[in-house]
């Protein structure tokens, strides 16, 4: 072993740097235990920010991280390959595992994951899994106004370009007795400072969020539609570095459809479920422009041998020339992931051993952001003693 590292040893720290930087998380996880000058190589900031910068770029080391529906805080994860292959689904430790608590996907970014528990949202972390690390987010008290009750929060977790920041959204809105609504709290929690603050209220009440935070460019956004005053479906965007909100609009003036807004590669996506007949799929060519809303493709119920609802896009293959796609539906239960080919128009199924049935699923890329967070493993032995403990206790 020594002999075959005595070259390289030798290498300028730039030569080394850019070897290790084409390399997976798993495998750089060894070689910080080879020599401390490549420990300390990836450790350094300007290595993690780079190498996450070119597992982007190359679509190299990629996982799809999924909850199972089904399971309060079940979490598995399958690899994604060159070719576009995957590995058979592996269960994997997470750091908010409680019994009888349900553990959510708020977002992801960059291989980072935030999750929550619901219902307690004193139980929110930053998780990254490719290197099984976290950190806990502190809670921050909803502030209501006297005479009011606030809804259930709406969360969503992006990054910060301007600022270098990663940072959770938590929107809570109010009403009065009569149940109308009379305003909104928005707070931003920072991952680089630790903390929370209070920012921008929504620019109107009574807002239906029918898609998940999607995070792009720097910003927040939902598909909403302003029960107050309109029908109209629009995208809301909030600039995480200037904390200002923005809305720009949909193909649709109104739309009497299941409908969802996603990422698929670099661009926002809208999903349209004509209820078991096809699925549509608009692609945002120019970012924030209205006008470049284009069809991308369409799904026909006669092309696959389910009945065909909301499908999710997660990504494209690394042609460009299919879009991997997530039925989640309790009546395909095997027919949980496809590829759908954008030139043939066709349809094939994924058989991967291991998956849930029912599940929320997210693309991550491998990264070692978060290096200097806590170990999961640690929290779930501490989580195993202090259960433990308290059995022992209930016996006497």
């Amino acid at each position: 072993m020594a002999a075959i590292l005595s070259p390289i040893s030798y290498l300028p720290s730039e030569v080394v740097g850019y070897i290790l930087l084409r390399l997976p998380v798993d495998d750089l996880i060894r070689c910080m235990c080879v020599l401390k000058r490549w420990n300390a190589i990836i450790r350094s900031q300007k290595f993690i920010k780079d190498h996450l910068k070119c597992s982007l770029e190359n679509k190299i080391d990629r996982s799809i991280v999924l909850k199972d529906d089904q399971a309060d805080s079940d979490f598995f994860s399958l690899a994604f390959y060159a070719r576009d292959s995957f590995s058979n689904a592996r269960r994997i430790a997470q750091p908010l595992t409680h019994p009888g608590r349900d553990t959510v996907i708020v977002g992801n970014c960059n291989g980072l994951l935030c999750i929550y528990n619901r219902f307690h949202d004193n139980d929110l972390a930053v998780w990254n899994p490719s290197i099984h690390r976290f950190r806990r987010i502190p809670f921050t008290p909803i502030e209501i106004p006297p005479s009011t009750k606030g809804s259930y929060p709406t969360y969503g977790f992006g990054f910060d370009i301007t600022n270098d920041d990663y940072k959770l959204v938590r929107i809570v809105e109010f009403h009065n007795i009569d149940r109308k609504l009379v305003g909104s709290e928005v707070k931003l929690y920072s991952l680089r400072g630790n903390s929370w603050k209070r920012i921008q209220s929504l620019p109107c009440t009574g807002i239906s969020y029918y898609s998940h935070a999607v995070p792009l460019n720097g910003a927040l956004h939902w598909l909403v539609n302003h029960r107050s005053h309109s029908n109209e479906e629009r995208v809301l965007t909030l600039d995480l570095a200037t904390e200002t909100f923005k809305e720009f609009p949909t193909p649709f003036a109104e739309i009497d459809c299941g409908i969802g807004l996603e990422v698929l590669g670099s661009n926002l996506c809208i999903c349209v479920n004509h209820f078991g007949t096809q699925n549509d799929v608009w692609l945002m060519k120019k970012y924030g422009v209205a006008d470049s809303w284009t069809p991308l493709y369409t799904i026909k119920q006669e092309a696959v041998d389910w009945l065909l609802e909301y499908c999710r896009p997660l990504v494209f293959s690394n042609t460009g020339k299919r879009v991997l796609l997530q039925s989640n539906s309790d009546i395909t239960l095997d027919k949980n992931l496809f590829w759908y080919d954008l030139e043939k128009k066709m349809v094939k199924e994924l058989k991967i051993p291991g998956l849930p049935s029912l599940f929320t699923a997210a693309i991550c890329v491998g990264s070692l952001l978060l290096f200097d967070g806590d170990p999961v493993a640690r929290q779930q032995q501490a989580k195993r003693k202090f259960e433990a403990g308290n059995s022992r206790n209930c016996l006497f």
